[in-house]
């Protein structure tokens, strides 16, 4: 489970949330999350379809040669629209157990932990949230979650 990188601030010149990009420090964040993220190995890729997620999956995408796949119910409008479609698709996940990476949005993301189940959130409470370029990797065994790892992103200047 990952949050988007860096993204410029809502509101402005942009013609929606979904267009808002990553900014300068989020793409050297993306950039080096990538190299982070392939030391897991190559996995399958689910992201929502904004354009901040998509720019944050983006470097591992072309380092690792894997396609993105971009689920609208990750988005937080498709969250809004029916909040259990992505909560049924990370139950699916983590039933299956294959490696997958899961880019999605702050107001998203407690119910994606929510429904891998408690020990989806280690080290911290649960009303705090991950930080932009911050993830949690989800070790399942049986079908349900057994263990989790926070990953701070790197401090990005400027």
């Amino acid at each position: 489970m990952l949050r988007h990188c860096g993204a410029v601030a809502r509101g402005g010149e942009w013609d929606g949330d979904a267009d808002r990009p990553l900014t300068a420090a989020g793409r050297v964040q993306a950039e080096r999350l990538a190299g982070i993220l392939a030391a897991f190995g190559r996995a399958a890729v689910l992201s929502s379809p904004s354009l901040r997620c998509l720019e944050t999956v983006d470097p591992y995408c072309r380092a690792t040669g894997t396609a993105v796949e971009v689920v609208p119910a990750l988005s937080e409008d498709g969250h809004a629209d029916r909040a259990s479609a992505a909560g049924d698709l990370i139950r699916h996940l983590v039933a299956d157990g294959g490696p997958v990476v899961v880019c999605s949005h702050r107001p998203v993301l407690p119910a994606l932990l929510g429904a891998a189940g408690r020990a989806a959130q280690p080290g911290r409470s649960r009303g705090e949230l991950l930080l932009p370029g911050e993830f949690v990797v989800l070790h399942s065994a049986g079908g349900v979650v057994a263990a989790a790892d926070r990953h701070a992103p790197y401090p990005i200047e400027g």
